[in-house]
């Protein structure tokens, strides 16, 4: 620390240097922006565009009307592309009683 008092010294900044914090006080800053997170129906299109999406067949099905809730490849959540993720919530999402 003496090293930088030393330095501000000799380039003349001391009174620069006291009147900083005042000065950085006074710079706005950024609001963080407002999150909002997605309608339910949202959720869905978009898990069912990433399941559907590749033609324009298959993107008339992820609307809501066309949408079919039974289709047990689309809501199996005993998949086993999911064990990755099952494996990871019940790490970190255990109760502890």
């Amino acid at each position: 620390m003496k090293i930088i008092a030393i330095i501000v010294r000799n380039l003349g900044l001391t009174n620069f240097m006291k009147r900083l914090p005042r000065v950085a006080s006074r710079i706005p800053t950024k609001k963080s922006p407002t999150l909002t997170i997605p309608a339910k129906k949202t959720k869905i299109y978009a898990y069912l565009e990433t399941l559907l999406g590749k033609s324009k067949s298959q993107k008339k099905l992820i609307k809501d009307a066309n949408r079919n809730y039974e289709n047990i490849q689309h809501w199996n959540l005993d998949a086993e592309y999911l064990k990755p993720l099952r494996d990871f919530l019940e790490q970190h999402l255990r109760v502890q009683l």
